[in-house]
């Protein structure tokens, strides 16, 4: 019949009209990708996707904060403080230098997707605080109030009379002294030039320099892992404190005060 459009040809145009529509469309925000993608290490059930790292300066960080998160499966999600959905979270993309996450902590982290494409959390990290006492944390702390008490004990023997004053300048001399050959060390360990013999820290611990040691070892984290090392070091601050010992008693206290007048000091 003329003038007859025949149905299968007005479909067929009518498919590809649609098809060149769609293409011409902007793609949703939900469907574009997040610049600097690193793909999230999804878990749930998931496996553990390679991290794949493109930098980019315009990757930038957003704030939230943690409102749900089962520690047992090391899941969760984050509420952006900018609004929206709230966004998956798995252990294996926070901070390995903070404490595990728990439920109303601030954090930043990077919007990224996961193997399936699905929007998660990555880089995420405590906005403050929250930090893993480490072993090396604990190490200072003990170290400087080990050094502070003991300092703060010959100041009250001082004090009290029990021992001169220039125990007391032997003590801080001899620490500064201690601490310096630590960090001149560290230093030709790390340039590769002439070394500081232990045997030459050692000296100086058992004369009275060992709380510098042990802030330096601990502040500088020089000579605080090798065992030999260690050994030694304990046993010049034993000796070094059976000699101080020793001087409180009546004849080291006799003996102490014969040297000092010989050499001029009182």
């Amino acid at each position: 019949m003329e003038g007859r459009i025949p149905v299968r040809s007005f479909r067929l145009d009518g498919i590809l009209a649609q098809t060149l529509w769609a293409i011409a469309q902007p793609r949703r925000a939900a469907d574009a990708p997040i610049s600097g993608v690193v793909l999230c290490r999804h878990g749930a059930g998931a496996p553990l996707t390679s991290a794949v790292n493109h930098k980019n300066q315009n990757m930038t960080s957003e704030i939230g904060k943690i409102t749900s998160w089962n520690d047992e499966k090391g899941f969760g999600f984050i509420a952006p403080n900018s609004g929206g959905k709230p966004i998956f979270v798995h252990i294996n993309d926070f901070s390995k230098r903070h404490k595990r996450p728990v439920l109303g902590l601030s954090v930043t982290y990077n919007l990224s997707r996961d193997s399936k494409g699905r929007i998660c959390a990555t880089n995420v990290s405590p906005e403050k605080g929250h930090k893993e006492v480490t072993k090396a944390d604990n190490q200072k702390v003990f170290s400087a109030f080990l050094s502070g008490a003991f300092l703060s004990a010959i100041i009250g023997l001082v004090l009290l009379n029990k021992i001169p004053n220039i125990i007391l300048g032997v003590y801080l001399v001899a620490s500064t002294l201690t601490f310096v050959l630590y960090a001149k060390d560290k230093s030709a360990a790390q340039t590769g030039k002439w070394r500081t013999s232990e045997g030459t820290l050692h000296l100086f611990s058992i004369v009275g320099g060992w709380p510098g040691a042990a802030i330096a070892q601990s502040q500088l984290r020089h000579k605080s892992k090798k065992l030999s090392f260690r050994v030694v070091y304990w046993l010049t601050v034993i000796i070094n404190c059976g000699v101080l010992g020793w001087l409180l008693t009546p004849e080291g206290s006799y003996k102490l005060k014969m040297i000092l007048k010989n050499i001029n000091f009182g």
